[in-house]
């Protein structure tokens, strides 16, 4: 696994003292899962919540849309394509009355800035779950290509005309990089990008039913690997000499192409977009995603923040940077202080999930089979067992297996389980206890992703034996398995 170097926070010019009081204030967030903060080139601190660990792959959500724009960067370095190349070159064989105008005249750098023209955004109708028909339309828009479909919307706007976030433009990027590359962007970018800034081998990116990557989401990469992402765009795309990143294109990328909002000084959602890169306040720029996936970048103090987490909220994330780091960069080092140091080291280790109270054995409980009626989890039959330390929670699924979920009575525990994705399994920590001698409590955090969520059973019930209770969509894609209450059978 790669990391960039170590280095205490003084000899990189902050003090431990300061970088301390800002781990504190993640420690607060709900929740921040993994950081690391990069000055000059070195991880100054890096920190876990608990349960979560430097190896955690972490979905990325929509920071994933900042490395197909450096795809996008690298090919145009490699004279395959310029910001300025027309969508519909690439894909003449689409090219039909339905093509209007302003798509043919839409530009790679308007789909980069996000201001393609259309009104929303355009990927939620090529989804599987979606089948209406256009008028006069004869094969179900799901049907058909997510590449022909985006090339027959209609386009209220003129491109260029208006900010609007639309994980569909970044998707076709990514087709754009597959057309003309003959390889998928994570592919394309691995012998480019990611061998270069020591990323494992084994990387996911999810893909469409084409084999497209999706562009705008699906990554997933660990904390470490992120923070050599951000340092390389820290650097303005150079690694150890090399310009990875033409120069020309960064400079693109990270200034303000198009208003996002009016501007002020309070939010960081509204200081204009680049190309898949926000602009920040304090003349920063950013990648982010769904939840606190976070690569702050900041240029005028050669320093860098990256999280993962589950947040509501990710202007906290910004504002504790903003607030605890940036007053504090110096311009030289500072004397070391080991005791300070020490004290932010306990720091970065004391970040918790609050998933309930501690329990204890329930002494009239040992285990419990119940089999549950037809649902849209596709569950089949639950199986609950107690031991001394906590409990283990079994999925029996009708075609797809069992999903195993671990809770400890005080330490928190851990299981496996494929509820949110079949494409690979996930890892749960969790906490139980008895809300009375017949209904068990089990409160779960998914570290690789933004998911907490609550399963209670009432083993006593002649119906509703068990609920299910998500505190945060556990995938985009499975809302319908929130808040459900499955009845036995």
């Amino acid at each position: 696994m790669y990391s960039l170097p170590i280095s205490t926070p003084e000899a990189q010019g902050i003090s431990s003292a300061a970088v301390t009081r800002f781990v504190n204030r993640l420690a607060e967030l709900n929740y921040v899962h993994g950081f690391a903060v990069i000055r000059h080139g070195k991880i100054i601190a890096e920190g876990y919540r608990e349960g979560c660990s430097a190896a955690d792959k972490h979905q990325l959500f929509s920071l994933s849309k900042s490395f197909v724009s450096s795809a996008i960067g690298i090919a145009y370095g490699e004279g395959l394509l310029t910001p300025d190349s027309l969508l519909v070159d690439f894909f003449p064989e689409y090219l039909c009355d339905k093509v209007t105008d302003r798509m043919r005249r839409l530009k790679l750098r308007h789909l980069l800035s996000m201001s393609s023209g259309h009104s929303s955004c355009a990927i939620g109708r090529y989804s599987s779950k979606y089948s209406w028909r256009s008028e006069g339309e004869t094969l179900p828009v799901n049907e058909r290509t997510w590449v022909k479909n985006f090339l027959e919307d209609e386009l209220p706007f003129e491109p260029g005309e208006k900010f609007i976030y639309n994980s569909g433009a970044t998707f076709m990027l990514s087709a754009v990089i597959q057309r003309v590359t003959g390889e998928n962007v994570s592919t394309y970018l691995r012998k480019r990008l990611f061998d270069k800034l020591g990323f494992d081998l084994d990387l996911y990116w999810e893909k469409n039913p084409e084999g497209i990557d999706l562009g705008g989401w699906g990554f997933n990469l660990s904390v470490r690997e992120l923070a050599a992402f951000a340092n390389l765009w820290l650097n303005k795309g150079a690694l150890n000499g090399e310009q990875i990143i033409p120069t020309a294109y960064y400079e693109e990328a990270t200034k303000k192409q198009i208003s996002n909002g009016e501007v002020n000084d309070v939010s960081d959602w509204v200081q204009g977009y680049g190309f898949q890169f926000w602009r920040c306040r304090n003349n920063c720029f950013r990648g982010d995603g769904y939840a606190g996936q976070l690569a702050l970048m900041i240029p005028e103090h050669d320093a860098a923040v990256v999280m993962t987490g589950g947040m509501p909220m990710m202007q906290r994330e910004l504002d504790a940077a903003f607030d605890f780091l940036l007053p504090e960069f110096k311009a030289s080092p500072l004397p070391e202080d080991i005791p300070a140091y020490l004290t932010l080291n306990e720091a970065t280790h004391s970040m918790k999930f609050d998933l309930g109270p501690c329990g204890e054995v329930n002494p009239d409980f040992s285990f419990a089979e119940i089999e549950v009626q037809e649902n849209a989890m596709d569950l089949k039959k639950i199986v609950l067992l107690q031991d001394s330390n906590g409990m283990t929670l079994r999925y029996f699924f009708e075609h797809r297996g069992v999903d195993i979920y671990e809770a400890g009575f005080k330490e928190l525990r851990t299981g496996c389980i494929n509820l949110v994705t079949q494409n690979f399994p996930l890892r749960t920590v969790g906490r139980c206890h008895w809300e009375n001698p017949t209904t068990a409590v089990l409160c779960f955090a998914i570290p690789q992703s933004p998911s907490i969520f609550t399963i209670k059973l009432v083993l006593d019930a002649p119906s509703g034996s068990t609920c299910i209770y998500m505190d945060t969509p556990i995938w985009f894609a499975h809302e319908k398995l929130q808040n459900q209450e499955l009845l036995r059978k």
